[in-house]
């Protein structure tokens, strides 16, 4: 059968409990990118051989790994302007780096609309920065302590019930999605998350 993006694993796992296995054929269908989005910044040469190996990836899914001061957040707005599918979510830990991203983006790329939703404010854009603390009261998920210590995430004041409705919203309909620090998507808060957003692009 053809499965959105986030039956799978689920699937996966209820045919392992059933004693049955599964092959899974990756094969996202794409949508149509949107015209206009631009770069107006500038790429370093090592972050343009980056941008180029992900976008060469025909499943259009990656990681980039690069030590701190890189410009992994220019990356991810160059990729953002080249993909082109909206709405599309970015996903952080901390205010500051919200507020980071949402900068350089608004500096760097034009054509689509840049948004924002931390510590108990949401502002609505075609491509929204948010934090996971958010994301969870948007679907209604509780951190326990254990999980909220190991991946230090802050405490946020709460989202309005309108607010959160638009968010988790945002985050059914998303049509790509940026992990900042992917490493904590070992987290069950994170899969949480990340199993409710269908894109196919990562």
């Amino acid at each position: 059968g053809v499965l959105d993006t986030p039956l799978v694993p689920r699937l996966a796992l209820a045919a392992k409990d059933l004693g049955h296995s599964m092959g899974v054929l990756d094969m996202p269908v794409p949508p149509e990118p949107r015209q206009g989005p631009e770069f107006t910044g500038r790429l370093r040469d090592y972050q343009s051989r980056c941008c180029e190996k992900m976008l060469d990836n025909k499943l259009r899914r990656g990681t980039i790994w690069a030590v701190p001061r890189t410009g992994k957040t220019v990356m991810a707005a160059y990729l953002t302007s080249q993909i082109a599918l909206f709405p599309s979510i970015f996903l952080c830990e901390r205010i500051d780096l919200v507020q980071q991203t949402v900068r350089v983006y608004k500096e760097m790329t034009s054509g689509f609309s840049v948004g924002w939703a931390a510590d108990g404010e949401f502002h609505p854009g075609d491509f929204l920065v948010a934090t996971v603390q958010s994301c969870l009261q948007a679907l209604d998920i509780k951190l326990t302590k254990n999980e909220k210590s190991w991946i230090g995430l802050e405490d946020e004041k709460p989202l309005a019930v309108e607010q959160r409705a638009a968010l988790k919203k945002h985050l059914r309909d998303s049509l790509s999605i940026i992990v900042d620090e992917s490493h904590h998507l070992a987290a069950p808060s994170y899969r949480q998350v990340i199993s409710y957003i269908a894109s196919p692009y990562w």
